[in-house]
């Protein structure tokens, strides 16, 4: 069961999809919902070492917009709260973010969090980067829930299984939490050759069928990165439950060419496992 529910809030106009999911989130389940505004120093301390000025002016330029991005993050994400009548509390940090939020996921049942969503940021925004998702992966901060930003609700939810301990571990973590039980479930195995994937499906199908009765199966054949975006597409799915590999090549290659593209094909959130 989850039982708290860590936000991490970016402070710009595309921070709705992870207010809307996180209270989803922490109301479905009577969990307790902490939200972090996080300024990311980083820069900061790149600009210190600068011997430009102007580049240090425009940092500081930079933080007058995040915060005050985080400003209005923080009354929406309050006032969200209240209405779901929830039990929730917001912290202002200041940080590197990969720091911060590993030790902080610490007491926490997932952490929720979006992407950078095109190829370039404005003044005010603060989303993660896609190298920023995996390193958090890589530090042991899973189960992560990445939201897209425009992602309104969780009607259909896709389960892929590839055989891996991953992704059977992101699978029976997502159903012990019983999050979004009234979504529609489908469990895709993902194989090699045709006799793989039906493997794995006979493997998987018990367990998820155990826990979700109305699961739909099916299989493909292929690797993830190639099989599964496209299907995820067909059948639309809002969220694609999905395993990393630890290492972080191969993770950037499964989670970064899978997961993470989702998110720009579509309206669409991931939760990983690694």
């Amino acid at each position: 069961m989850l039982n708290s529910v860590l936000l991490h809030l970016a402070g710009t106009s595309k921070a709705e999809g992870g207010i809307r999911l996180g209270v989803l989130l922490a109301r479905e389940c009577a969990a307790r919902l902490r939200a972090v505004t996080l300024y990311d120093t980083r820069r900061a301390e790149e600009a210190c070492l600068g011997e430009s000025a102007v580049y240090a002016m425009l940092e500081q330029n930079r933080r007058g917009a995040v915060e005050l991005g985080h400003e209005v993050a923080r009354v929406r994400l309050s006032r969200a709260c209240l209405d779901a009548g929830l039990d929730f509390d917001v912290r202002r940090v200041a940080g590197d973010p990969l720091q911060v939020l590993a030790r902080e996921s610490r007491f926490h049942d997932v952490l929720v969090t979006s992407p950078r969503c095109g190829a370039s940021l404005g003044l005010g925004e603060d989303h993660l980067s896609r190298g920023d998702l995996i390193d958090l992966l890589c530090r042991g901060v899973h189960p992560l829930l990445v939201v897209h930003p425009e992602l309104q609700a969780i009607h259909r939810v896709l389960l892929v299984y590839d055989g891996s301990q991953a992704s059977g571990r992101a699978i029976r973590s997502f159903l012990s939490q019983q999050v979004f039980a009234s979504a529609d479930h489908r469990l895709l195995t993902v194989g090699k050759e045709e006799w793989s994937a039906k493997q794995s499906l006979r493997e998987m199908a018990d367990y998820c069928l155990a826990r979700r009765p109305a699961l739909e199966t099916g299989f493909v054949c292929g690797k993830v990165r190639h099989v599964v975006p496209p299907y995820a597409q067909k059948w639309q799915a809002d969220l694609v439950v999905m395993g990393a590999v630890q290492g972080h090549r191969l993770m950037h290659r499964l989670l970064g060419d899978t997961a993470l593209d989702l998110l720009h094909s579509q309206v669409c959130a991931a939760y990983v496992a690694a």
